[in-house]
């Protein structure tokens, strides 16, 4: 171990985090770029463990007390203050320009979380997909890794106790080696089995990425080991060895594939790096050093955290405004980015080090000062999350208008009463009830669909304020209920066990009389939220065949029931969402030039098969209607996605609150008729 006692700063090292965070940004600027500079990420996180192990190797401690204080308060200081400041400010801009919807649901738990370094704990559990648009326009979505990071800390001080402690009675190495390396094999084989059977847990969570911080660790523990047998080589042969591992590294960001990741395509950058930072440390390489050393390369590693701190909400922040298109706006981001890092790098993130590290400042204190500070400011930015909607600069602050599942003000006090209950297979089961409500309660409304069933919220509120009518609505997003184009037995298993827990519970639920409301996406979108063309992929004559028979499997299973059904016929589809083009700041945006306006015509015939076959369904089954909101949401000649300035839909194909209100009549006539 004595030939890292006496380590000093090597420029190569802030040269290679240079180059992981290059790619990183270049890969989130645009993924076709740079299609696998996500394993920037992995990169670095090899070089954490080679650097903490290093720093901590110089120095001894008496107990395991002092070696715990002495490394949690460097870590704090070394983190937090940036963390903070991002953190807060990108929190500041959210609450101004974000609108609150799907896109942007994951967000303010995200930032809660990553106060406490848990960030990539709640993306498991509620992100789609690293991969994916929430994630994309989430602005806190990349503080994952720095969770990753302070998780692999709680283990880190048992870790190294062995080498540290002058209690032991001689610096052997061993030890550590050897934990390090049967945690880390763990986690290999944990990371080899998650992938495949759940790939977004093995993504974000510490367990499948444990391995790539701990080969860090072993290397730095095995540092003059390595240099010794790196002597036995010739120069050349050190040379050749760094510029593969820099071929390997170039491979790996032009090719790793993210349907296969982390494992097996996060293995050959956490090897490549693995053998770059043995050359670097080892002195014994000149062309490899001095392609890594250069001023500009290591003085962008050197504010490489501030970047990666900074490069993901700017990116955000342009995506939800004038957008992230052009080359003119990927230059507008580095360049906002870079001056971010450099302010965040020059006046906190150093000054801050440097502060907390003087002797004058017990380091539990630094502890405990710096976990008070983020327990305080974690608090204020949950607290000013929860008043967003005062807060925002965002026209759909107005939720009357612009929301369908906003609550009306009830003729009495709890009418009516509206329950939400998330059950564990996704399933949301919500409750509009009308007992509290001054009319007589008549009959009971169950919905059943995607969510365009939710979106029906306000109208079914309505209704039973005014009409008295119950209405539960049984729902699962992204799973249409009958849409005459998918068979049940094609779904995804997901879709299929919503379809069978849905005929479940329709059978222990429904009374005589009761009325099944249906509403579901049944055409398919052109575009998505986020700006992505679909491209239709139309049903084979079979499937629609088999559609079909599902629907009257369906109607034969619920007909002991005496339930009147009614089939929501497609409504209006507009190619721009109109939440994300409603204010100053975003109707700019790429997003909003594909308009809000559509032709009757094109909408009649883009749903006339659909309109085929639910009118198919009517003449077989007499319990069986068709409720069409077309006409009242379109005029003879075209459907609009905003009357007289206001919204009728929130976004592609969803109902805004106004919607609803326009639609109450119209629904209610046919219910009651």
């Amino acid at each position: 171990m004595s030939s890292n006692e006496n380590l000093s700063y090597v420029p190569g090292i802030d040269g290679l985090r240079a180059i992981s965070v290059v790619s990183v940004m270049i890969y989130h600027l645009k993924a076709n770029y740079l299609r696998g500079g996500f394993v920037g990420v992995d990169v670095f996180f090899v070089i954490s463990g080679f650097v903490v192990t290093l720093s901590i190797c110089n120095h001894r401690f008496a107990t395991m007390r002092e070696l715990v204080v002495y490394f949690y308060a460097r870590r704090l200081g070394r983190i937090v203050p940036a963390l903070i400041l991002m953190l807060v400010v990108s929190t500041a801009i959210t609450i101004a320009i974000v609108p609150n919807a799907w896109l942007s649901g994951s967000n303010r738990a995200t930032a809660f979380y990553a106060f406490f370094g848990l960030s990539n704990v709640r993306l498991a559990q509620i992100a789609d997909d690293y991969f994916g648009p929430r994630t994309d326009y989430n602005p806190f979505a990349h503080t994952w890794s720095l969770g990753v990071e302070e998780q692999f800390y709680l283990v880190f001080p048992i870790l190294i106790a062995a080498i540290v402690l002058v209690t032991w009675p001689k610096k052997n190495n061993a030890i550590s080696i050897w934990l390090t390396l049967i945690a880390s094999s763990a986690s290999l084989a944990a990371c080899i089995v998650l992938t495949a059977k759940n790939p977004v847990f093995s993504f974000f969570q510490i367990p499948s990425r444990f391995w790539e911080l701990g080969t860090g660790v072993v290397l730095a523990l095995n540092i003059g080991y390595s240099s010794e047998k790196l002597g036995f080589l010739t120069g050349v042969s050190r040379e050749a060895i760094g510029l593969f591992a820099i071929v390997v590294l170039a491979i790996s960001f032009l090719s790793a594939d993210e349907s296969k990741f982390p494992f097996p395509w996060a293995v050959p950058p956490v090897l490549a790096a693995g053998v770059l930072l043995c050359l670097l440390s080892s002195g014994q390489v000149k062309i490899i050093s001095r392609l890594l050393s250069g001023t500009i390369i290591t003085g962008v590693g050197l504010i490489s955290y501030s970047l990666y701190l900074w490069h993901w909400p700017i990116y955000v922040f342009l995506r939800w405004t004038i957008g992230l298109e052009t080359t003119t706006m990927h230059i507008l981001a580095i360049a906002a980015t870079f001056v971010s890092a450099s302010i965040s790098y020059i006046f906190v993130e150093r000054p801050a080090r440097r502060f907390l590290a003087t002797p004058r400042f017990p380091r539990l204190n630094v502890i405990a000062g710096v976990g008070a500070i983020v327990v305080l400011v974690a608090i204020a930015t949950r607290v000013a999350f929860g008043y967003s909607q005062a807060l925002t600069l965002s026209v759909t602050r107005n939720q009357d208008v612009w929301d369908p599942g906003v609550p009306l003000n009830g003729l009495s006090a709890g009418c009516p009463k509206m329950t939400v209950q998330n059950r564990s297979d996704q399933i949301t089961l919500t409750t509009i009830s009308a007992k509290a409500c001054p009319k007589k309660v008549s009959r009971t409304l169950l919905v059943i669909g995607d969510s365009h069933a939710g979106m029906y919220a306000k109208m079914l509120e309505r209704l039973a304020i005014n009409d008295g009518y119950t209405a539960l609505i049984f729902s699962h997003t992204g799973c249409n209920f009958l849409d005459f184009r998918t068979p049940v037995a094609a779904s995804s298993p997901t879709c299929a066990n919503f379809y069978h827990a849905a005929i479940v519970w329709l059978k222990q639920t429904a009374r005589p009389n009761d009325i099944v409301f249906l509403p579901s996406l049944r055409i398919r979108r052109q575009r998505n939220q986020w700006g992505d063309v679909i491209e239709e992929t139309a049903p084979t004559d079979a499937e629609k065949e088999q559609a079909f028979n599902d629907v009257l499997e369906f109607e034969a299973a619920i007909t002991e029931s005496k339930l009147s059904v009614i089939f929501e016929a497609p409504t209006p589809m507009f190619r721009s969402p109109p939440f994300r083009c409603s204010d100053w700041f975003n109707h700019n945006n790429p997003v909003c030039r594909e308009g809000f306006e559509v032709s009757r015509s094109e909408m009649e015939l883009r749903r006339a098969s659909i309109m085929d076959a639910e009118k198919r369904v009517t003449l077989l089954v007499a319990s069986a209607s068709i409720w069409d909101p077309m006409p009242t949401l379109c005029s003879q000649t075209d459907c609009r996605a905003y009357q007289n300035g206001e919204p009728i839909f929130f976004d592609g194909d969803h109902l805004s609150g106004l919607g609803n209100d326009m639609l109450y009549e119209s629904f209610k006539y046919h219910i009651e008729k």
